[in-house]
């Protein structure tokens, strides 16, 4: 079968380019079909396509930010190319770019609401794996913390709606505390414009964000289940969007419900290993002439156990639990968690407002958040219900920024923030009391072209720490970061080139932990005496885009002087709450490359293929050995074939065995490669006037037997075994339209 045959009644494509009555482009505007929901954005020139509809008579919609929105109704037939003219006068065009400019980004590094409902029933860190030179550094299958380029924790911030994400301070198994469910876009930011959210960008910016926009009369409503054989898993969530008519005020609710059981490896049940979620989020956004105001508040609650068999009473029976291939005692599958467990307990609250003035876009910003986590020891007596630890965190949050247009190609921007912590503990000692605060400022310029693109950024920061031990003093840290990316677009091609030169302060966990970490079964040290951690960043991404290709290639190199790491000590501790792998924070000099590739290639009319790699190569060049926990390279190949409503996924995952590893550097060797196979059937608009979606998905097809390098909870189970989803959405969506001739 080629392009060239007949068309398929729901395969049409159309492709358009938005433009003002005056000829100006209008880059980043969000295209909207009501049938089917498509979604879509134009690109830098205004250009922009849709594929996959249907003959019929549609409505077309633009997402012009703070000039509202317009519709077209037209009749398609066959495929189609338009150039939609937009009556607008020059001031609002300026907003309408200024607006853009905001979501400007990659759109292989991005994933919208349709990507995230798609992936209703897993985690959000598996929904973050389908981000270029993303990778998961585990704690069991219910903890995962996203790890970009080889680098995770502190050095990757995440954003929720504007404001940090403050959860993982505490240490490496300390996971993202948000479900991707109650959110409507995700995406990763590199280069120097990440250098806005902080000094700390050594691996980019992880952003989860609600988009409440709606139009007058409008109400959408999204409702799914999800189900999973392995685990017995359920999931539900319920998304309601509302705008009433006349009104410029939109109102937003997220509601998900996580329960697994005890998943199953092939051949056995790991014991203690459900969790149960719950997280709501809800906000409004006000617009009233040039100014707009956004208030966003947001819980989350996970209860989780820990595999019974990583809690041994002594270091022969540790030494032995780790080299054997499955754990020596089962269990029968049961919801119930019992101890060891950890309860996760995160809330933010925050307020945004923005406005515009002359040729200046203004936006000021506070958040308050507060962050706990509970462990429950195994090794107590079962009657005491209350935490063995007990962390509790409090911050708040402050910035201004401001952006100047000095003409149309030129802009000015500038920002300061403030964040301040207090930490308190509960139990046995971690990490102790602490008070913390920093401030940072920053000035960038920003010039773009039709073909080119420039951003430089220099930034000014320092952070003092106060903790409450005897005997160590308080400390202030200080230091400069600076970054430039230039950009180069022309007709199907892009690339783009960062140089960035980064620092952080070591944190309180790494400095100052001496105790049981239940969470990731260890028994952490820190060290006083760790310095600041910096970083010189090399990247360079080249993408391009046709009709029938999309290729994505990533090259980055990073050097760090004074990488700071925990790594293990070589023998197992013995405590009261049993025997643990110990890990001391240590800090060396360090370098690492990589590349990161992913073709979508359209190879026939209902059919293509997406191909994806990730290779990675890390150094301690203090010691002229490999780092830990470096993900190994890994290859996936997927198939798709589309014919009107129906789609069939297949694809095979690739990750081979880590050979970057020292000799005895680590309590058990990397695990060998493995491959998994992946089948997914999909049916969409199964009711005529409601987008009703059906998914059936098999994972692990040969209940593959395998570890992961990055799982600090390989020495003693393998993954999870087989799993059947089904995924089921409905999405009740009505607004009043407004059309054009």
């Amino acid at each position: 079968m080629s392009f060239a045959g007949a068309q398929s009644p729901c395969n049409l494509r159309i492709a358009g380019k938005l433009v003002a009555t005056d000829g100006t482009s209008l880059p980043m505007v969000e295209i909207f079909i009501e049938a089917g929901h498509r979604r879509t954005f134009t690109d830098s020139l205004g250009n922009f396509h849709i594929q996959n509809l249907c003959a019929d008579t549609l409505i077309m919609e633009a997402d012009l930010g703070e000039s509202g929105h317009i519709h077209l109704q037209f009749h398609l037939l066959k495929d189609t190319s338009i150039v939609w003219m937009i009556p607008l006068k020059p001031s609002d065009i300026q907003e309408v770019i200024l607006s853009a400019e905001r979501k400007r980004g990659n759109p292989q590094e991005q994933f919208g609401k349709t990507q995230i409902l798609r992936s209703a029933g897993m985690s959000t860190p598996q929904m973050l794996l389908q981000l270029p030179s993303m990778n998961l550094l585990y704690s069991g299958n219910t903890i995962a913390k996203p790890m970009s380029q080889g680098l995770y924790g502190l050095r990757l911030p995440v954003m929720i709606n504007g404001q940090r994400q403050e959860g993982q301070q505490w240490g490496d198994d300390h996971a993202l505390e948000a479900d991707a469910l109650g959110y409507d876009e995700i995406r990763i930011i590199r280069g120097a414009e990440s250098l806005v959210y902080g000094p700390d960008v050594l691996g980019g910016v992880l952003e989860l964000k609600n988009n409440p926009n709606a139009h007058s009369g409008e109400y959408d409503i999204t409702a799914g289940y999800a189900f999973q054989t392995n685990s017995l898993g359920n999931a539900a969530f319920a998304r309601i969007y509302q705008r009433p008519e006349h009104s410029r005020n939109a109102r937003f609710l997220n509601v998900s419900v996580k329960k697994n059981g005890d998943y199953s490896a092939p051949g056995y049940v790991a014991s203690n290993t459900g969790m149960q979620e719950a997280t709501m989020t809800t906000g409004y956004r006000r617009q009233r002439g040039k100014n707009r105001q956004s208030f966003n508040t947001g819980i989350y609650h996970m209860l989780s156990g820990i595999l019974s068999a990583s809690h041994i009473g002594n270091i022969t029976d540790l030494l032995s639990a780790i080299h054997r291939d499955k754990p020596a005692t089962e269990f029968p599958f049961t919801y119930k968690i019992k101890t060891p467990r950890q309860a996760i307990s995160s809330g933010y609250t925050n307020w945004d407002f923005s406005w515009i003035r002359c040729n200046a876009t203004h936006q000021a910003f506070a958040g308050i958040q507060y962050n706990r986590r509970r462990e429950f020891d195994f090794h107590r007596n079962k009657t005491n219900q209350f935490p063995q630890l007990d962390l509790s965190l409090f911050t708040t949050e402050l910035k201004f920024n401001s952006l100047y247009t000095v003409n149309s190609k030129l802009q000015y921007q500038h920002g300061y923030s403030a964040l301040f912590w207090i930490h308190r503990y509960g139990g046995y000692y971690f990490i102790p009391d602490f008070e913390a605060a920093s401030a940072g400022i920053y000035s960038a310029l920003k010039y773009e072209s039709n073909a080119w693109k420039s951003f430089f950024i220099f930034r000014l920061d320092s952070r003092y720490q106060n903790p409450h031990l005897s005997g160590i003093d308080s400390r202030l840290f200080g230091n400069y970061s600076t970054a430039a990316t230039l950009r180069y677009h022309k007709n199907k091609f892009q690339f783009e080139g960062s140089l960035m030169r980064l620092w952080r302060a070591p944190w309180f966990n790494e400095l100052y932990s001496n105790g049981v970490h239940h969470g990731s079964v260890s028994f952490e040290s820190g060290n006083k005496n760790l310095r600041t951690e910096k970083m010189y960043k090399t990247e360079l991404v080249f993408t391009y885009k046709s009709r029938f290709l999309h290729q994505y290639i990533s090259v980055y190199g990073n050097y760090m002087p004074g990488f700071i790491q925990a790594v293990p000590a070589g023998n197992p501790v013995l405590t009261v709450r049993g025997a643990f792998p110990a890990y001391h924070y240590r800090q060396f000099a360090a370098a690492n490359t990589g590349i990161d590739f992913i073709s979508d290639l359209r190879l026939f009319r209902n059919f293509a293929a997406t191909i994806k790699s990730s290779w990675m190569y890390a150094r301690n060049l203090d010691s002229q050995s490999y780092i830990n926990w470096i993900p190994p390279f890994s290859a996936s190949v997927k198939f798709t074939y589309r014919l009107r409503h129906f789609h069939c996924v297949a694809g095979l995952i690739h990750t081979a065995k880590q050979w970057q590893y020292n000799d005895a550097s680590d309590y058990l060797p990397p695990p060998p490669s493995y491959t998994l196979t992946q089948l997914e059937l999909g049916w969409e608009n199964l009711l005529r006037r409601r987008n009703m979606n059906l998914e059936l998905g098999i994972y692990n097809i040969a209940n593959k037997s395998y570890r992961v390098y990055t799982d600090r909870f390989r020495y003693f189970v393998n993954m999870p075994g087989r799993n059947v989803l089904l995924r089921f959405t409905i999405n009740i969506h009505h607004h009043k339209e407004k059309t054009l001739p």
